[in-house]
């Protein structure tokens, strides 16, 4: 807010004041004084005016319905010094001094040009559609590739030099000659039709000793008595 200066000729003196803004608004209403020269001019001073406002205050001395106008004149060094924060309600200039400081700042609304995109990932409905020959490198890998007229369709009608398969018994030639086995000279699955068998010990009678009720004497005893071991 600015400080003005009205001044008023000296019988203006303790005259009743209203100061108006250029809209006619009353923004102050007082009495005025005297001044310290009484052949010098009254000086009112109004603080809290508006710097880019217009202002003119009116006094009237309701006896004699005399009225002395003057217009508002900006007190640069006293503004200045009030700005300045001589008065100590100035703002200190640092951001910690700030107060209902958002605790977001969330961005507007805008756009980016792509250069100044270094990392991230881009979702799919933001890629624009492009022509073939616009992505480097595609048409050539392409070209590459086998023409999918030439790809095996996965089914044996589509083979070629496939061998002729028997549906008939008749369509099988005569059996080549060779040295065939009979059904009779097939293996039997009995052992006593085995071949080259080992030769079995067999345990004799005596040399059985009764489980139940023999001893180790009785059973080295009877193994001495079939000549399956030496006596001591």
């Amino acid at each position: 807010m600015a400080t003005f200066r009205f001044t008023f000729p000296p019988s203006a003196a303790g005259m009743s004041y209203t100061i108006r803004d250029a809209d006619g608004g009353t923004v102050g209403t007082g009495t005025l004084g005297t001044s310290s020269d009484t052949q010098g001019p009254v000086v009112l001073v109004q603080t809290g005016l508006a710097a880019t406002g217009s202002f003119e205050a009116e006094a009237v001395n309701p006896p004699t319905y005399y009225t002395s106008r003057a217009r508002g004149v900006l007190d640069i060094p006293t503004t200045l010094q009030a700005l300045s924060g001589d008065d100590g309600d100035a703002f200190s200039g640092s951001y910690n001094d700030l107060t209902d400081v958002p605790s977001e700042f969330p961005p507007a609304d805008h756009t980016h040009s792509a250069s100044d995109i270094t990392s991230g990932t881009f979702a799919a409905a933001r890629i624009p559609s492009l022509s073939q020959s616009k992505i480097t490198g595609l048409s050539d890998a392409l070209n590459a590739k086998a023409d999918t007229g030439e790809l095996f369709s996965g089914s044996y009608t589509d083979l070629t030099n496939k061998p002729t398969i028997p549906s008939t018994p008749g369509d099988i030639g005569a059996q080549p000659a060779g040295d065939y086995a009979t059904a009779s000279e097939l293996f039997s699955g009995s052992y006593t039709d085995l071949t080259n068998k080992p030769t079995i010990p067999s345990v004799p009678v005596a040399a059985y000793v009764d489980p139940a009720a023999g001893t180790v004497a009785d059973v080295v005893n009877a193994l001495i008595a079939a000549g399956l071991m030496a006596s001591a």
